[in-house]
């Protein structure tokens, strides 16, 4: 079984898995692990002898982790889920809208762009703070932005939408 790993902006790819043996092989470099479900959403988690405490908080198919006072939003996806969103993504018709939701609540300290502007896959768009911490969500697709529905310095709720872009 192979999965597909991103968190955050970084991806890679797990491979050679074998639970008995605690060990798998990511972006083919060999790795010891355990993964231990300890309360409600705390799991422990060893890697090549390190440990960590990670919360996991899992929504529309997208997990939330939290490691210490770090947010990362990750997706494991098997090798169909991968070919079957591939597949979605290039059936996408070309005048199509995609919506930025907040990952989760917080403080739009920053927005980074306005109506009418053309902006590419990757590029920053809007600046949330939650737990003193500041994310920053990129544009998934390149586009124009057809709507910025939020505002600096106010606070919103997860999945409220932010901004629209009309797809390239």
């Amino acid at each position: 079984m192979t999965l597909s790993v991103t968190i955050g902006e970084h991806s890679f790819s797990i491979k050679n898995i074998n639970l008995a043996e605690h060990t798998a092989d990511v972006n083919g470099a060999p790795v010891r692990f355990d993964f231990k479900h300890i309360h409600g959403e705390l799991y422990s988690l060893l890697v090549n002898d390190r440990s960590y405490s990670v919360q996991i908080n899992s929504a529309d198919g997208a997990d939330e982790i939290r490691l210490g006072p770090h947010i990362f939003n990750a997706v494991v996806e098997d090798a169909q889920s991968l070919a079957l969103r591939r597949l979605k993504t290039q059936a996408q018709p070309a005048n199509s809208e995609v919506i930025i939701k907040a990952p989760m609540p917080g403080l739009i300290t920053r927005i980074l762009t306005a109506p009418g502007k053309t902006v590419r896959a990757g590029q920053a768009l809007i600046v949330i703070e939650a737990m003193k911490m500041e994310n920053e969500l990129k544009a998934p697709s390149d586009g124009v932005i057809a709507e910025v529905l939020a505002e600096a310095q106010s606070p919103v709720d997860k999945g409220a939408v932010l901004i629209k872009i009309k797809s390239a």
